[in-house]
């Protein structure tokens, strides 16, 4: 019928440009305005096109079937939600395997109340969960249900089910610490070797790892780290070759003040400063660390 006819001419359109406006459909069709928004706004409850903002311009996408039956099953899943709680759900979703605290959830929203009771009925929907991250045992990060928290939210190999380990880290700590009674300073890729080997941990951390805990020593004012000139002999074609570079190294802490008055602020070797905001989850005000450190 006439229907059919004007969705082969609007597919038409389409096929010229992956994107087009309200106005290439209209010359396309030889139609008003008042006759092509009806068509456009038939075309998008069917999930066929897909609306897109380009400054203030609203352009349209026809969609591929792949993308249209994900879009149709994620209208089925939010089904019932109120728009409220279809912008909450979309926030965390764009939050990714990264995740989103509540109050960040109420920041990018705007949303003044209710956002807890949001949450707690998008979670008995089994749309959303929480995890415990590393940085902020006692709060609450959502995603989707569906997700594996990254491992800059879990903080890699210290939870199980989602549980923070502090014996897991303090075991870990006590092997960093009595290596250093033996050796008088070690680099991170030495620390590795030895705490791998010591099968104090179920499994193999990575170099990673065991910076977090050897940072973690030094905000603990155990070790202190410092960067240290070192020489290797480099093989060239022309002979061999002496390299001068800095290496960064750990030493138990001698007391007293540090190479330089900046690395005793525990920000400089926080393995989680990039975080460190004031809203986050991870921020000055609640940093015991930094708080004792203003005490000192």
């Amino acid at each position: 019928g006439e229907g059919g006819g004007v969705l082969s001419r609007i597919k038409e359109v389409f096929e010229q440009s992956r994107f087009v406006t309200t106005e290439a459909i209209m010359h396309h069709l030889g139609k008003d305005e008042k006759e092509v928004v009806p068509i456009i706004n038939k075309l998008a409850s069917k999930d066929l096109i897909a609306l897109h903002d380009d400054n203030g311009t609203t352009l349209y996408r026809w969609l591929p079937d792949d993308e249209r039956d994900a879009m149709r099953k994620r209208k089925a899943k939010l089904k019932g939600l109120t728009n409220e709680e279809k912008l909450v759900y979309q926030e965390i979703e764009k939050a990714a395997t990264l995740g989103i605290g509540t109050r960040e959830v109420k920041y990018v929203t705007k949303l003044k109340t209710g956002v807890p009771k949001m949450l707690e009925r998008l979670q008995k929907r089994d749309l959303i969960k929480w995890v415990r991250t590393i940085e902020a045992k006692n709060k609450k990060i959502w995603m989707l249900i569906d997700l594996e928290p990254s491992r800059d939210v879990q903080g890699g190999p210290w939870y199980e089910d989602g549980i923070f380990k502090q014996e897991i880290v303090d075991a870990i700590k006590k092997v960093c610490l009595k290596y250093l009674e033996e050796e008088r300073e070690v680099t991170c890729e030495d620390m590795t070797m030895k705490v791998n080997r010591s099968n104090v941990f179920n499994g193999t951390l990575s170099k990673d790892d065991v910076e977090y805990i050897l940072k973690a020593l030094v905000l603990d004012q155990e070790l202190e780290g410092y960067h240290k000139l070192v020489k290797t002999k480099v093989k060239r074609e022309d002979g061999k070759r002496v390299e001068v570079r800095y290496v960064f190294h750990y030493r138990q802490r001698k007391g007293g003040l540090l190479e330089s008055p900046l690395n005793d602020i525990p920000c400089t070797v926080c393995p989680v400063a990039d975080k460190c905001a004031p809203g986050n989850a991870v921020n000055p005000a609640e940093c015991k660390y930094f708080t004792q450190w203003m005490d000192m």
